[in-house]
């Protein structure tokens, strides 16, 4: 094996640790238990569930629970915990903490060794995108072309279609060449065509 390649694959191995370090695994029982303030928090206001990843892709609104949930991000959860809340609040209803979200999605810098996302991060994002409206537009310009964030943007190309606007549509077009948001623009693209058939 060459230095370099003995190198790299140091590298790798060094990188694999640090991630493991980093996110410990954890048993699904005390996962459970860790989330139970949350899961107690959520059932008050008539939400049955028995973990926020329940919330998770649901087609009901729970209008009541985005304030609980904007708290609990807040705390010291376990990363897969933190991850199930932002993803819970890729909900419009989440406009209320665009700042919150914001400030958490901006804190993030790396991904996650051995990784091509950083998967708290990526759910943070997918917040930011449903939540973004007309009164946030600057900030999402500003998001979706702010290229240190690479793929953890993709959504916001989405966001901006959805706004729609001559500014949206400015920034869309600045952003078609960013090979970080190709896929982003080809998903967009079929769902145009399928809009128009």
């Amino acid at each position: 094996m060459s230095r370099r390649k003995k190198s790299e694959l140091l590298d790798f191995i060094a990188d694999m640790v640090k991630a493991r370090d980093a996110h410990p695994p954890i048993d699904e029982e005390t996962l459970t238990a860790a989330e139970e303030p949350l899961v107690r928090a959520l059932r008050k206001v008539g939400l049955k569930v028995s973990s926020v990843w329940d919330l998770v892709n649901n087609k009901d609104t729970y209008p009541a629970a985005v304030p609980i949930l904007l708290d609990h991000l807040r705390k010291p959860y376990h990363r897969r915990i933190q991850e199930g809340i932002a993803r819970s609040l890729a909900v419009p209803g989440a406009r209320i903490g665009w700042g919150q979200l914001l400030h958490h999605y901006n804190s993030i810098h790396d991904v996650d060794p051995g990784r091509d996302v950083n998967e708290l991060k990526w759910s943070l994002h997918l917040a930011l995108a449903a939540a973004a409206d007309k009164s946030v537009l600057d900030e999402l310009i500003h998001l979706a072309c702010d290229r240190r964030h690479g793929g953890h943007r993709s959504m916001f190309v989405d966001a901006l279609a959805r706004i729609r606007g001559v500014r949206a549509q400015a920034a869309l077009a600045e952003l078609r060449g960013d090979p970080d948001l190709k896929d982003a623009f080809e998903r967009l693209d079929k769902k145009l065509k399928k809009r128009r058939r």
